[in-house]
């Protein structure tokens, strides 16, 4: 019954609250992208702008390893 309001299915043999756990996390990943993406797009310096670059594609890569199904 859970489940029904998770948007993501359970990797195999993982219990629900690692699953509830997993989804807190993915959702405070995307929090903190969509931060780093806003701060890039006013920042004027370019190293700077490298720099967030570089954050986001770390926090994309996270992102990517929580959602994929194992």
């Amino acid at each position: 019954m859970l489940l029904t309001y998770i948007d993501l299915p359970p990797c195999n043999g993982e219990s629900l609250a690692s699953l509830v756990e997993r989804v807190r996390q993915i959702r405070k990943y995307r929090r903190e992208l969509k931060a780093l993406e806003a701060k890039m797009s006013s920042e004027k310096q370019f190293n700077r702008k490298v720099e967030l670059n570089a954050k986001v594609r770390e926090m994309q890569e996270r992102l990517v390893k929580l959602t994929v199904h194992r």
